[in-house]
């Protein structure tokens, strides 16, 4: 016990010098641990925004992708439809539910209406 005394109580400096340098260490780790630490959370926190981000934006692409098929179906449709309205049997469709016309010799049946 009375050499552990004589250490801590040594007062050329050498004890008291090698104490303070080891007290500065860890106090510099400690600052160092504790800014890669804030680091590590800020960056976990942007990690996962970006994450919600692209899953909102899949989704969104996604259900535009489905609205660019259902507009093409749309198109396709309009130009079937074109197509019909420029040949003969739209012409004569038209002429017979608009217009009541017939054919020669023709014969039409027609319900009775009450």
């Amino acid at each position: 016990m009375a050499g552990s005394q004589a250490v801590s109580v040594r007062t050329d400096g050498r004890e008291i010098a090698g104490h303070r340098k080891r007290k500065k260490k860890k106090t510099t780790r400690s600052y160092i641990f504790l800014v890669v630490g804030f680091l590590a959370i800020i960056l976990l926190i942007q990690i996962i925004g970006l994450y919600s981000k692209e899953k909102s934006l899949a989704a969104q692409e996604a259900a535009l992708q489905k609205q660019v098929e259902e507009q093409q179906e749309k198109s396709e449709e309009l130009k079937n439809y074109e197509e019909y309205t420029k040949s003969d049997e739209y012409t004569e469709n038209m002429a017979r539910s608009r217009a009541g016309l017939v054919k020669p010799n023709e014969i039409v049946f027609r319900e009775k209406k009450n």
